[in-house]
């Protein structure tokens, strides 16, 4: 007779439709919301729906790293990027309810944004070609040319709710707008260049991003800067209306936050927060009026956006469940 004896140390399974607290094994990567509900994704392969309850519902999708994702506006379907950072350039689209892949589109280039279009028509994917920007259609996942012309690098796409036409950043230090329904360019304007974690804000009348240990905050119908703020390793969590962002020291830190009905100049300190661990942040998003965040060791916090005096201690919505088996011995006992 043979036996088993197991070595464990934390668990991570790969089953579909399992309700948990348990986290990610490596870090958050991405998140994407919808309503009171958000997924997280991770380097681990894996992405979790939160729920407003704190339940969580885990699904494999990639033995690869996830870098990115995006919900479409129906919140049964999400597309994601995939890669193993040298030449495997992936975007698969899941049908979240069914757990089922619906398509999958290699790339030659690196992705660097993904969302969809404001009614879910559409994928945009920005990559690091020449051509910059890529639409898939999102119920076949046939490209389809949106833009003409060349953009270069995009890091930052949205449409408008029409989806009738689009802005886009560039690294190279551009704002962009096109027409969804011809394609043509509408405007372009100079801007600061290499502006990390771009977002828009303010009803998209502002433009912020991140270089040099500044929050450069832009007008995005000129590209004008409007002010720098000094801010340590800030994570961007841009809202419809104000544009909220972290700092983080070791186990505690800060939310603050620019109120475009206020001063840009500003911001305003949203709360003190502390949590049990050293892990940095890795990611932040909005989901309704909570503040969701992802550490490097695959933990995501949570927090309300009101305001508090004292120091808050931000709520654990992971938890270490389960355990991960290491290793097996084989070992042979007496018949």
């Amino acid at each position: 007779m043979i036996a088993f004896a197991f070595t464990a140390a934390r668990v991570l399974f790969a089953a579909s439709g399992i309700q948990s607290t348990q986290g990610h094994s490596e870090a958050v990567t991405a998140f994407a919301s919808h309503g009171a509900n958000y997924f997280s994704a991770s380097g681990d392969g894996f992405v979790i729906r939160w729920n407003a309850q704190g339940a969580g519902e885990r699904f494999q999708i990639s033995d690869l790293k996830i870098k990115l994702i995006a919900a479409h506006p129906n919140g049964e379907e999400i597309a994601v990027y995939e890669t193993n950072g040298f030449t495997i350039h992936r975007i698969s689209v899941w049908n979240w309810k069914t757990k089922t892949r619906r398509y999958a589109k290699r790339f030659t280039d690196s992705v660097t944004s993904l969302a969809y279009t404001q009614r879910g028509t559409y994928i945009a994917a920005g990559t690091t070609s020449v051509n910059g920007i890529v639409f898939l259609q999102a119920a076949t996942g046939n490209q389809t040319r949106k833009i003409s012309g060349q953009t270069g690098t995009v890091t930052l796409f949205a449409s408008n709710d029409t989806e009738t036409s689009s802005v886009v950043y560039s690294p190279s230090g551009l704002v962009m707008y096109y027409s969804l329904t011809n394609g043509t360019e509408r405007a372009r304007f100079s801007c600061e260049p290499n502006l990390s974690q771009p977002v828009l804000f303010g009803n998209n009348l502002f433009l912020a991003g991140v270089k040099n240990g500044e929050i450069f905050v832009l007008l995005a119908t000129s590209g004008e800067i409007l002010s720098r703020i000094s801010a340590r390793s800030p994570l961007l969590i841009p809202s419809h209306d104000e544009l909220f962002y972290v700092e983080q020291s070791g186990r505690s830190g800060s939310i603050k936050m620019l109120d475009p009905k206020g001063s840009l100049k500003t911001p305003l300190v949203v709360k003190n927060w502390s949590i049990p661990e050293s892990s940095p942040f890795m990611a932040a998003s909005l989901s309704e009026r909570n503040l969701v965040f992802g550490t490097a060791s695959g933990n995501v916090y949570a927090t309300s956006t009101f305001p508090e005096v004292s120091s808050a201690q931000l709520n654990r919505v992971s938890q270490n469940t389960v355990q991960k088996i290491l290793d097996i011995a084989v070992f042979p006992t007496g018949e």
